[in-house]
């Protein structure tokens, strides 16, 4: 499945959050 590129994301939506 595509899990790993939907956990992925999370962890690249929370480096941004992060950043801001």
């Amino acid at each position: 499945g595509s899990y790993g590129y939907i956990l992925a994301i999370d962890a690249i939506k929370k480096i941004i959050k992060d950043n801001k």
